[in-house]
């Protein structure tokens, strides 16, 4: 009989350091280092600049929890799974409940995130002094894709924290600690599933005659099998929203492109490999990336909708980061020349999105400005496919166009009978470069109903929900006489805004002068607006 003892022993196990070893004591400094460094990089991105449209989806979701009991996108249509990051999402809910900014609390998440996969990149790559660890593994995290998707307030890093730790267990033969891990992490993302899978399915059938294993394997598997009834029962479908919606589109070439593009920095980790070799048996590195190649296959074959700094592709750019440390280079020169590419594509993607997220936007502070309008009262019904700040702002009655954040739209997706039964008195869209713009240099333009319609709209016959809602906006205009008024509004590079009004219940004479005051706003960040510890304003 196979026992975990004797696989301990097997050569090529990574050798364990207890923290009070020198190593073990190297390793936590690194990893202490690493959590203040990202965390303070973090808590800076709320205070110069407001966080990503995706992320402030889920807040909403971590604030209704924290404030109302109830996983809900809005107050009033019950409970609904928009937040596929569970328990990333209820851990966001508990810290908003002891009064801490959602901001702030995504950041301190990330940053253990942060530190666990530093005492991860260690444990592969040995090396000999807290200075050196410092030196070659800390811009693996600080100038990373995983950063800037950090920055914009997503899970990414504590995901890939997570699963770097789990990766970890499973070197060191703790294969009872990588189980529970390997809990965490799918309750944290369900693309995790493919994750663990790959990473636990082979060494359990390797000890499958190990009762105590196989007992805490059926523990997990019960836990597993019970929240998902929990979540079938409570938000009444099998699937969250998301998982729904990404299953429809029109062309998977561009998640193609994704996944390759992701390879790019370690082109060159198989001939590093020939060359120098590693530190790791080769056991252990099919072990590292069995679980990156079946989340990769996975991932080929969905829509990859909102993939900010490849934050999708994370967990393969993990596995391959922990074989690249494992590598015995000779020189600094050498590993250098290894990780060289990889910090370059960090650095490209990281600058992005600190550019995107400080760049001032009239959205920011649009919904605060609307919020003082005496028509936008609670119960108000708003059609969106901006769901993000828009919602998080200013408090209403919602329907999610994309079918994300509302049920009735995931299922069965869009149509003109849906928003007719609605009646949106306000709906805002972001048209996707299927419309005609006006040309005009202004910040927005107002145009009737009947001038849209006969100028700029374009229908489309696309399955991609995001370019169908504004297909659909045109044919529900034609049959809602009352919705009278459209805005052409500039964000970005162009006036890709649009906003449809009910002129009687939502008065351009009250919305205009909102729209101008968010364009006059200058430079305003997230923690400026934000009513939480720290920031804590009026």
């Amino acid at each position: 009989m196979a026992h975990l003892g004797n696989w301990a022993a097997h050569d090529g196990a990574l050798p364990t350091s207890a923290w009070t070893t020198p190593a073990g004591l190297r390793r936590l400094a690194l990893a202490s280092t690493g959590f203040g460094l990202v965390l303070s990089l973090l808590m800076l991105a709320g205070a110069v600049g407001f966080l990503h449209e995706d992320a402030y989806i889920l807040f909403i979701y971590s604030r209704n929890l924290a404030e109302a009991g109830q996983i809900a996108f809005d107050a009033f249509h019950g409970p609904a799974e928009g937040a596929t990051d569970f328990l990333w999402m209820a851990l966001i809910a508990l810290q908003v409940r002891l009064g801490l900014d959602p901001g702030l609390a995504a950041g301190v998440l990330n940053a253990l995130g942060a530190a666990a996969l530093l005492s991860a990149l260690h444990q592969t790559h040995a090396p000999a002094s807290w200075r050196a660890g410092v030196a070659r593994l800390l811009p693996l995290v600080l100038v990373s894709p995983f950063l800037g998707a950090a920055l914009g307030g997503f899970s990414v890093l504590f995901y890939i924290g997570v699963y770097a730790q789990m990766l970890m267990a499973l070197l060191h033969r703790r294969l009872r600690l990588a189980v529970v891990l390997a809990v965490v992490l799918c309750l944290t993302r369900p693309d995790a599933v493919i994750l663990a899978a790959g990473a636990l399915v082979p060494a359990l059938y390797r000890f499958r005659h190990d009762r105590r294993l196989m007992v805490l394997v059926a523990a997990a598997a019960v836990v597993g099998a019970g929240y998902f009834a929990w979540r079938v029962r409570y938000f009444g479908e099998w699937l969250p929203l998301p998982l729904l919606i990404k299953s429809q589109g029109d062309s998977l070439r561009e998640s193609l492109v994704n996944n390759l593009v992701v390879l790019l920095p370690f082109v060159h980790l198989p001939w590093l490999y020939w060359r120098f070799g590693s530190r790791l048996s080769r056991f252990d590195l099919v072990g590292l990336l069995l679980p990156a190649a079946l989340l990769w296959l996975a991932l080929a074959c969905a829509h990859q909708s909102q993939n900010i700094s490849h934050r999708f592709q994370a967990p393969i750019m993990v596995s391959l980061l922990l074989v690249l440390a494992s590598l015995r280079l000779p020189t600094r020169r050498w590993y250098v020349v290894a990780v060289l590419p990889f910090l370059l594509f960090g650095a490209r993607n990281l600058l992005i999105e600190a550019r995107y997220l400080a760049t001032p936007s009239y959205i920011n502070t649009f919904a605060l400005e609307l919020r003082k309008v005496p028509a936008m009262v609670p119960d108000l019904p708003i059609a969106v496919t901006e769901a993000g700040r828009f919602p998080y702002y200013l408090p209403a009655r919602y329907m999610d166009m994309v079918g994300l954040n509302s049920r009735e739209v995931a299922v069965g997706g869009l149509t003109v009978d849906k928003l007719r039964a609605f009646k949106p008195a306000l709906i805002f869209l972001h048209h996707a470069g299927t419309y005609a713009m006006p040309e005009s240099s202004e910040p927005f333009v107002r145009l009737s109903r009947e001038a849209f319609l006969a100028r700029h709209h374009r229908p489309n016959d696309s399955r991609d929900p995001v370019m169908r809602a504004p297909s659909l906006l045109g044919a529900y205009l034609a049959q809602a006489p009352d919705v009278d008024t459209v805005y052409f509004v500039r964000y970005g590079k162009g006036l890709f805004h649009v906003y449809a009004l009910d002129s009687h219940r939502v008065p351009p004479a009250d919305f205009e002068p909102a729209l101008q005051r968010a364009f006059s706003a200058g430079r305003v960040s997230h923690c400026q607006v934000s009513v939480h510890w720290p920031c804590l304003s009026d």
